[in-house]
């Protein structure tokens, strides 16, 4: 189905099945017409949140802590960053690392909102197969549900972990429409700002990752981020259409994968993640590790027959 028009509301009544409420549809999907012509699409659907594929993140945490040890500043590029949930994620696990983030998207809708470092997160009321905020699932609905909620007894020991990260960096601010819609809706929802102390640890910017030289010079980079959005650049008119031709997807990985490399310090890495359409269920094969060993790259962690990290090759 291709959205046209910013056609939300017909977008949301074809596909409602997939949501638990519209609610939780309009908190969770965000889309924007594309002004890049090198996507070839006609529009951009930005769904994150904090606290996801936390395995990659541990293990690139692990990775830093034995490579920059007595490194003064670990530049991370976190690119197609959404609205900035992720980026916060990252820094609020390597809290006790010399961080500085970056993170470029281009929707500038997502961005704006990067920047006010102002979230929503939403807890059902009562929702039918919604067991209780101890499981904290990862393809789940509600996965952001847990840092709202009231009782910690009933969270898992990693969402304790994760929710005590959040308080140190956010803060809980009042927002009256929030009021008003959690006497009438079925979902409850809290707002939630970053704490002026840390708000520097995270730079926001507009940002095409199809454009790395515009962004980050040569050698630059400590920690480059393409989690969830590599295989948006091999699709065509929409999210769900068929890749692109094989000769063009394999030029423009490979314009990028060299990017990445000369963008890298020489003890840098590129986190891909394990978004499975990243990996070789995109309908390519094994093409984009073939072209990421080709471009001068070698596995750095492999989670779940995924290689979700990569580092450069010894010369």
């Amino acid at each position: 189905m291709q959205i046209k028009n910013y056609d939300i509301t017909s977008f949301y009544n074809n596909n409602k099945h997939n949501y638990s409420s519209k609610l939780n549809f309009e908190g969770h999907i965000r889309m924007e017409k594309l002004k890049s012509e090198s996507y070839g699409r006609n529009i951009l659907i930005q769904k994150t949140s904090f606290f996801r594929q936390m395995e990659t993140i541990k293990a690139l945490k692990k990775y830093l802590e034995n490579n920059f040890k007595s490194c003064k500043s670990i530049k991370i590029f976190d690119g197609a960053c959404s609205s900035g949930e992720e980026s916060w994620t990252i820094a609020m696990m390597l809290k006790n690392l010399p961080i500085q983030i970056t993170g470029f998207d281009l929707g500038e809708k997502a961005i704006k909102s990067a920047k006010k470092g102002t979230y929503q997160i939403v807890t059902p009321k009562k929702e039918i197969h919604y067991n209780d905020l101890k499981y904290h699932i990862e393809n789940d609905a509600y996965q952001d549900a847990f840092l709202s909620s009231q009782n910690i007894a009933d969270l898992s020991p990693d969402s304790i972990e994760y929710k005590m990260l959040f308080n140190d960096f956010f803060k809980k601010v009042l927002n009256l429409e929030n009021l008003l819609i959690n006497n009438f809706s079925k979902n409850k929802i809290k707002t939630f700002k970053i704490k002026p102390e840390k708000e520097n640890i995270c730079n926001f910017i507009p940002g095409d990752i199809t454009k790395l030289k515009d962004i980050i010079k040569n050698n630059e980079a400590d920690v480059i981020l393409f989690r969830n959005a590599l295989y948006h650049i091999t699709t065509t008119g929409n999210v769900h259409e068929n890749l692109k031709d094989a000769g063009e997807i394999t030029n423009r990985l490979n314009k990028i994968f060299k990017d990445i490399h000369d963008c890298l310090s020489d003890k840098g890495v590129f986190v891909l993640g394990t978004h499975k359409k990243d990996h070789i269920e995109s309908g390519q094969g094994k093409l984009i590790y073939r072209l990421l060993g080709k471009n001068g790259f070698e596995p750095a962690h492999i989670e779940n027959n995924m290689v979700s990290i990569w580092k450069k090759k010894k010369q």
